[in-house]
């Protein structure tokens, strides 16, 4: 799985400037949303949380979600998603 990330990491940095996300107005670039999932597997080993771990992500129509999914992979980690709306 790491391999293939690493693989993956060359093409994006390649195209830095294009844009990887869009919601409404607001984009994200593929060097903005690498940079902002490197601070939250950053972030997520500061806390202790390593590979292996499940992470629970809030799935809301906005561009963190590809941010928290992106740096749950990049630490090894799995992800529950969470609906907000869900029990209502």
């Amino acid at each position: 799985e790491r391999e293939d990330q690493a693989r993956q990491l060359p093409v994006a940095l390649a195209h830095a400037g294009a844009v990887a996300l869009r919601h409404g107005q607001t984009e994200r670039t593929y060097g903005e949303l690498l940079a902002e999932a490197r601070g939250l597997e950053a972030q997520l080993q500061a806390r202790g949380v390593g590979s292996g771990a499940a992470i629970a992500v809030l799935l809301e129509p906005e561009l963190g979600v590809g941010t928290a999914l992106l740096g749950a992979l990049a630490n090894g980690c799995s992800y529950v998603p969470v609906d907000a709306q869900y029990p209502s």
